[in-house]
């Protein structure tokens, strides 16, 4: 995390995260369960994305802030495997912007409004159970905070 400030009101928090991900099976098995069928040693397990990763950028002030969150999230398979990923079975990569604005209205009263996914990007999420499902759409919410 690094953070920018000229002033003592307003500071400018940036906020980088990576993840990376090395999976496998250690051994061989059959299974009933779509996501595993027959399972060999080092075959790579489903839904575990490989690389992940945020960066949030915010203006925050005693009484208000704003962040911008960039999500990012790399291709990933949907059933075990070894090798590249089949057009039956990827998930594919995807990065997400979100926003929030925040405000104390007083010492107790506060608000925040959200937005997920502020593009409306349409993306794959999983093709488990039964078929493709799509990731969330834009959301927007508001909310009304109380603190006692």
């Amino acid at each position: 995390q690094f953070t920018l400030s000229k002033s003592k009101k307003i500071v400018l928090p940036i906020s980088l995260v990576y993840t990376w991900t090395k999976n496998s099976f250690l051994s061989a098995f059959e299974s009933d369960n779509a996501l595993f069928g027959s399972v060999q040693p080092e075959d790579e397990m489903p839904y575990i994305a490989p690389h992940q990763g945020s960066l949030m950028i915010s203006l925050t002030h005693p009484r208000w802030s704003a962040h911008l969150n960039t999500r990012y999230q790399s291709a990933q398979r949907s059933v075990a495997g070894q090798g590249p990923i089949g057009p039956n079975q990827i998930i594919p990569q995807r990065t997400i912007i979100d926003l929030a604005l925040n405000y104390q209205i007083s010492a107790a009263w506060g608000t925040q409004l959200s937005v997920i996914n502020a593009t409306d990007q349409v993306y794959l999420a999983a093709r488990h159970p039964a078929g493709l499902r799509p990731g969330h759409p834009r959301g927007i919410s508001l909310s009304l905070n109380y603190r006692y």
